[in-house]
């Protein structure tokens, strides 16, 4: 399990510095025109846990000596939670419905799953991948603007297992607006946030529950929710 768990590590890590971001689609400049057409439901898929990112080349040796090193603090970022983010539902909602739209924040979390994806052959460039009929039968919606969090907690820079950074409060999150009439994209974001600590703190503090850690990752989950109105 430990292994698996390296291998994971080291996958995220290929991840967070080979991918490249989609290209950002912008809202239409005449969506809100007929803003009394539209009832668009609020949804946030269920995040990832939180964890201590890496960025660089590493090896899998060298993510073994980290894991080791960094274990107590990594613990500490894997308990933090996404409410701070989370909260932009209500913002949305608010937005949406002083642009004159109808808003409903789903109870749940949106199952963005492959259980819940179309078939292969119903899928189309440019659209939403996944079975929207229930939010049309179940809430008369017209839209869908879903959130994703894709990676959460912390950032820090390597070079093999040497840090080269200070650890960074890191959200990395994308948006995207469907038109349920289709399953056709109209609009979807990328939003990432990461915040410096200040110069001087003792950020490894862990008998004190590494509050200043714990500090830059509340403040990149709220600027990432301030941010959430700002596509739309």
């Amino acid at each position: 399990m430990k292994y698996l768990k390296l291998l994971g590590t080291a996958l995220g890590a290929i991840l967070l510095t080979g991918c490249v971001s989609n290209k950002a689609l912008d809202i239409p400049t005449d969506f809100w025109q007929t803003a009394d057409d539209k009832k668009v439901a609020v949804a946030f898929v269920q995040p990832p846990e939180m964890y201590a990112h890496r960025a660089g080349g590493q090896g899998l040796l060298d993510i073994v000596i980290n894991e080791v090193v960094t274990d107590s603090v990594e613990t500490h970022i894997q308990s933090l939670q996404h409410h701070k983010f989370e909260a932009g539902k209500s913002k949305l909602a608010k937005l949406i419905e002083s642009r004159g739209g109808q808003s409903i924040i789903l109870p749940e979390y949106y199952q963005a799953s492959d259980e819940n994806k179309l078939p292969k052959e119903l899928r189309k460039k440019g659209h939403f991948d996944y079975d929207t009929s229930a939010l049309v039968e179940h809430y008369d919606a017209t839209h869908l603007l879903v959130v994703q969090t894709m990676a959460a907690g912390t950032l820090r820079d390597y070079y093999g297992f040497i840090p080269t950074s200070k650890p960074r409060g890191y959200v990395n999150a994308e948006v995207t607006l469907v038109d349920l009439s289709d399953n056709r994209i109209v609009m979807t974001h990328q939003i990432i946030e990461q915040v410096l600590l200040p110069e001087g703190v003792d950020w490894d503090d862990a008998d004190n529950s590494f509050p200043e850690i714990t500090k830059v990752v509340h403040m990149a989950l709220e600027r990432a929710a301030s941010r959430l109105t700002q596509v739309l």
